[in-house]
């Protein structure tokens, strides 16, 4: 009896559906033999509130009170601040003359092995005192002219070494003090600066010999955000106030002053620093990408470049709007250090950025890579935007090309299948 064509459409879709069972079965024993690559964990620095329990060190400043557990998310006394975003936490509320209490510490979750630590703590000297600092034991060798408030500088620096190699899950680096001398701004911050990939970084976790040294720090740094009570003085009785006259009767509503707004929090310009620079290059010339700087007082960009790390003898002027930039003409194989800093009206500037490196026509040798397609022609200039880039989006290609595969394999069979049915009938 011949089949009709809905038995032969079923018998198709069954052998195809078969054969793709059976190419995915085969597939699947073999993508496991295919190495997968964990990403590596670099170390980071974090503040917490002071933990003395277990910690061995602090001169007996006296320890944070027991918290109760359902606030408390560590073991014992020991607890970070809260997370206010991905890269912040924030502390509790304090109040002018406050201690803020807090552990510098290396958040190293996979245990890589390091020798020296830096880091270059940036504060406000008006709205924070420095009050003192202790290291860990654990470093025991102090980096000289380190390791103190710079209040004219708007630092705190730490440096010290271990007598070892380190390489614990939670390393303390130093306990530091400040008091707090003005809440009137609201808030402030501590954050790390000038964090770059070189052995010369004021910010760092260092492994090797002196010199060459490798920076195992994260390049994107955390940063605390510090809470303060900008209405604690506003609450202030007038007892000598003269009630002797007026109208104190019941119908009278009292008179409420108008709450003084909160000042905006100070902006140290030169403080500020341009992040997130990336970098590479097609032929001889290098392309150059950068977040925009916050700050209404920017009007302008300096680009720095030279063949010497940290020693830049040409520079290139953007304007505010701009935050990615080519540069051509230069020589191919030729190493070139890189780095951006904002100017305001009075012609101040930034901190540095973090310095990027790439050799000339090398894009895979570039320190902080800027990803993605590269732009074609001319780079936009002026217009505030960066080049638009390629990201990875849907199946991975091995994957796509196995399902394509498999949808041929099955087809064919689906076909042939057919046909047989077709001319035996």
């Amino acid at each position: 009896m011949a089949n009709s064509p809905l038995t032969m459409q079923y018998f198709s879709f069954m052998t195809w559906l078969r054969a793709s069972k059976c190419l995915l079965v085969v597939c699947g024993t073999l993508l496991p033999f295919f190495p997968v690559h964990a990403q590596e964990v670099t170390p980071s620095f974090l503040f917490r509130p002071h933990c003395e329990e277990g910690d061995g060190f602090g001169g007996g400043l006296g320890g944070i009170p027991n918290i109760p557990p359902i606030i408390n998310p560590g073991t014992g006394n020991c607890f970070d601040y809260p997370i206010r975003d991905p890269q912040t936490r924030e502390t509790e509320v304090l109040s002018t003359g406050d201690i803020l209490d807090v552990d510098l510490y290396v958040d190293n979750a996979d245990g890589l092995s390091f020798q020296r630590v830096r880091a270059w703590i940036v504060y406000d000297p008006n709205v924070l005192e420095g009050v003192r600092i202790d290291l860990a034991p654990d470093f025991s060798l102090p980096t000289p002219g380190e390791n103190d408030f710079f209040p004219n500088e708007g630092y705190v620096k730490i440096g010290a070494s271990a007598a070892g190699e380190l390489s614990g899950g939670k390393t303390v680096v130093a306990r530091i003090q400040f008091r707090v001398l003005d809440v009137s701004v609201g808030s402030t911050v501590l954050s790390f600066f000038d964090a770059q990939s070189g052995a010369d970084s004021r910010t760092g976790v260092f492994v090797g010999v002196p010199g060459t040294e490798t920076n195992l720090l994260s390049l994107d740094p955390s940063q605390l955000f510090v809470r303060l009570n900008a209405g604690a003085e506003a609450f202030v009785t007038d007892t000598d106030e003269d009630l002797s006259s007026g109208d104190l009767s019941d119908s009278a509503p009292p008179v409420e002053d108008s709450p003084e707004p909160i000042p905006e929090v100070p902006e140290i310009f030169t403080l500020l620093q341009v992040q997130n620079l990336r970098a590479t290059t097609e032929g001889s010339a290098v392309f150059l990408t950068w977040d925009p700087l916050p700050s209404a007082k920017l009007i302008g960009h300096n680009v720095y470049y030279g063949t010497v790390s940290s020693q830049y003898t040409q520079r290139r002027s953007l304007d505010a709007a701009t935050h990615s930039t080519t540069i051509r003409n230069l020589p191919v194989g030729s190493a070139y250090y890189f780095a951006v800093r904002g100017v305001n009206g009075s012609n101040e500037e930034t901190a540095y950025s973090q310095e990027v490196a790439v050799s000339v026509s090398n894009p895979g040798s570039s320190t902080a890579p800027l990803q993605g397609q590269l732009p074609q022609g001319q780079l936009p200039q002026g217009t505030g935007k960066s080049p638009s880039l390629s990201g990875s989006t849907g199946m991975p290609s091995s994957l796509t090309l196995l399902l394509v595969a498999s949808t041929i394999v099955g087809m064919t069979f689906a076909f042939r299948r057919q046909f047989f049915v077709v001319h035996s009938s």
